[in-house]
């Protein structure tokens, strides 16, 4: 295959979303093509709830909540082969971290001096169940949205000089990686209203890419969290004739 024949629409959605709370990552996975699934660390199931496609399971914050999540990734990953689902969402990386301590510590009871997780113990069994479990759901045939948390890193002085997806150790570069579109997500407040956008390129220590928009920034450098908007900003560059692919309803 040539990468000069790639087409939009030979493409699914391969999107990681990075975002404080309330910049709008759930809502741009609400609008994605449905059936949708969502697996709901963050128990933000409410921003779905306009829509009568959107099917989910919630993990409780305990080892009992990962040994849920390794039942249901095999469930949900045999319903992605038969077609039920055309978007599967993660939502949040940040809170499934959690989860994944809980069984850390539940597979090794033992605790640092201050009671808590041992750095190169624990840490290093949450990065082993995330990165299997993420590789997984990673190469599902469907659409994927992953919403992640920032790790922002400070100076001396308190400012902010780095700014990377919160997962565990190196999982935060290669995690990335394996995604087409990282957007970060911010709101943007003029006077008494508030808008939710995306950055497609990397903004300040905030980083962001867009494969779709590539090295001529085809698109937008900022899109509303909406995907119909990111839908329709593609469908006028194959208009355009400025990217290969063909119009289609989602």
């Amino acid at each position: 295959m040539k990468a000069s024949d790639a087409t939009v629409e030979s493409e699914r959605l391969k999107a990681m979303l990075i975002g404080p709370f309330g910049s709008g990552k759930s809502t741009f996975a609400s609008t994605c093509p449905g059936p949708i699934y969502v697996f709901d660390f963050d128990e933000h199931i409410l921003g779905y709830r306009e829509r009568d496609d959107v099917y989910y399971d919630q993990f409780p914050m305990s080892a009992q909540g990962w040994v849920k999540l390794e039942k249901v990734i095999r469930e949900v990953a045999l319903d992605v082969k038969a077609g039920k689902y055309a978007t599967v969402v993660v939502d949040s990386i940040t809170a499934m971290q959690d989860i994944a301590m809980q069984r850390a510590l539940q597979i090794d009871p033992k605790k640092g001096d201050d009671e808590g997780p041992i750095w190169n113990v624990h840490f290093n069994i949450v990065k082993n169940l995330m990165e299997a479990k993420l590789r997984m759901i990673i190469s599902w045939p469907c659409n994927l949205v992953f919403s992640c948390h920032w790790d922002f890193k400070k100076d001396k002085q308190g400012n902010i000089i780095s700014a990377d997806p919160k997962i565990q150790g190196d999982l935060s570069v290669k995690i990335p990686g394996l995604f087409n579109e990282i957007y970060a997500c911010e709101t943007v407040t003029v006077g008494n209203v508030t808008k939710f956008h995306m950055n497609l390129v990397t903004k300040g220590v905030y980083k962001a890419r867009s494969l779709y928009s590539g090295k001529f920034r085809l698109l937008p450098d900022k899109l509303p969290n909406d995907y119909n908007e990111l839908k329709k900003a593609l469908d006028k560059l194959i208009e355009d004739g400025k990217l290969k692919g063909e119009k289609k309803n989602d």
